[in-house]
């Protein structure tokens, strides 16, 4: 989902939102990480296990991002100023198709903040 919105003339908001459960639908023969104690890991030497109904891989279920900017003019020196934020967070995932734990990145997120200055350009007759 994305939305945004100009609820003043100089301000932009936006934002938007994902979920995803993405799920291994089959995978019979699916690698074991290196010290899998799991009932469903065959062990060595096969090293195999069924991943059907596992996370998928490098997919994080929710992410969103909240933003905004607001541009100033500012006619003393002829710019636009654009102080401007943006929020980001995803959900926790896993790197490995084995489900390996050592390879599971936390949830984060990040905030950024902007500034931009553009050039007016004065016509005058």
């Amino acid at each position: 989902m994305d939305t945004a919105a100009k609820p003043f003339p100089n301000l932009t908001l936006n934002a938007s939102f994902a979920y995803t459960d993405a799920t291994i639908v089959s995978f019979p023969n699916g690698p074991c990480y290196w010290n899998n104690q799991s009932p469903g890991c065959s062990g060595a030497p096969a090293n195999i296990a069924d991943l059907a109904g596992k996370p998928l891989n490098n997919v994080p279920k929710v992410k969103y991002n909240l933003g905004g900017e607001y541009d100033q003019p500012c006619r003393a020196c002829r710019s636009v100023l654009s102080p401007g934020f943006a929020y980001t967070w995803q959900s926790a995932v896993n790197f490995s198709l084995s489900q390996d734990p050592i390879t599971v990145q936390r949830a984060y997120g990040i905030a950024n903040f902007t500034l931009g200055i553009n050039d007016i350009t004065i016509i005058t007759s």
